[in-house]
C-alpha cells in the first residue's frame, strides 16, 4: 500500500528537514521544495494528499502559491505555517488551516491527521457535467 505524499514547501532549509524527519517517522512520503516555484512544479506533477507551506517565500508568498495551487488541484488541503503570530486576513479561503511555526509536534501531526481525514472530493469533468445537468 503506498504511502500518504505530503508536500513541504519552506524556505528555511532547518525547519524544512526537521518537518520532512517528523513527518517521514510519522509514516508519511514526503516532497520538498525550498520556493514557491518548485513547490508550484512539484505540486502539478506529484499525486500528493496534502502541501504544508510556508507563508514568507523569498519568490512569490504562501498566499500566491496557495492561489495557484488552488486552480490547479482545488480537492487538496493546504495547511500554512508562519513565524507571524496571527493567520494573514488574505489567507480566507486559499489555506484550509493555519499554524504558527515553533508550535508542538504534536499539534502539527493533529492538524496534518484532521486535514487528510476530511479532504475535500475530486471534482471530475463528468461529476461537473452532471451537477451542470441537474442545475
Amino acid at each position: 500500500m503506498a504511502k500518504t505524499l505530503i508536500l513541504c514547501v519552506d524556505d528555511d532549509v532547518l525547519n524544512l528537514n526537521i518537518r520532512d524527519l517528523v513527518l517521514r517517522e510519522a509514516g508519511y512520503d514526503t516532497l520538498i521544495a525550498t520556493d514557491g516555484n518548485s513547490g508550484l512544479r512539484l505540486f502539478g506533477t506529484s499525486d500528493v494528499s496534502l502541501v504544508i507551506l510556508d507563508y514568507d517565500l523569498p519568490d512569490l508568498n504562501g498566499r500566491a502559491v496557495a492561489c495557484e495551487m488552488r486552480q490547479l488541484k482545488t480537492h487538496i488541503p493546504i495547511l500554512m505555517l508562519s513565524a507571524q503570530l496571527f493567520r494573514p486576513d488574505d489567507l480566507d479561503g486559499e489555506v484550509d488551516a493555519y499554524l504558527t511555526k515553533g508550535g508542538s509536534v504534536k499539534e502539527f501531526l493533529e492538524q496534518v491527521e484532521v486535514l487528510l481525514s476530511t479532504k475535500k472530493p475530486v471534482q471530475s469533468e463528468h461529476s461537473d457535467l452532471a451537477a451542470r445537468k441537474r442545475a
